[in-house]
């Protein structure tokens, strides 16, 4: 599993998640959230002028993960804010991991070593305006998700992708 995100300043460092690791609340808030916040954020948004979202994943929606949040006065998108049950929704989801899965899939990796080094080759190399292109596509998404009464919107929503 990979952990990964972006904005309109760029890309997050991409955290992979040991291999045979249980993925609970403290994993997350430990090895994924809090270099973020450590690292991440002062590099992107030196200001600390930023709006976290997560998906709906149960270690992102957790108590534990949102007093973590609160306590440090992130500004977050809060679960119930978010649109339930919408995996399309998610920027990275609708078109960060679809992206990179595409590269990776014309790659010839044979091993594990040769998977994290081309996923770390690929995603360094996601272009910025593609990633505007994605965000700038969101409010529009979460607009057709709420028409369409949270029900998947891929079928009927155009998102034209560049590879």
């Amino acid at each position: 599993m990979v952990w990964g995100g972006i904005c309109s300043k760029g890309k997050t460092k991409l955290r992979i998640v040991e291999k045979g690791a249980k993925i609970n609340s403290v994993y997350y808030i430990e090895n994924i959230l809090k270099p973020f916040l450590a690292e991440d954020i002062p590099r992107l948004y030196p200001k600390n002028d930023y709006i976290f979202h997560q998906d709906s994943a149960p270690t992102h929606s957790s108590k534990m993960t949102i007093k973590l949040l609160k306590d440090n006065q992130i500004k977050f998108i809060t679960p119930e804010e978010w649109i339930p049950q919408s995996p399309d929704n998610a920027p990275m989801d609708y078109f960060g991991w679809g992206y990179i899965k595409k590269k990776l899939n014309r790659r010839k990796v044979r091993t594990l070593k040769g998977l994290k080094r081309a996923l770390r080759q690929e995603w360094d190399s996601l272009p910025h305006e593609h990633i505007i292109k994605a965000l700038k596509s969101w409010p529009q998404r979460c607009r057709r998700i709420y028409e369409n009464k949270g029900i998947q919107i891929e079928s009927i929503f155009n998102f034209v992708m560049i590879c």
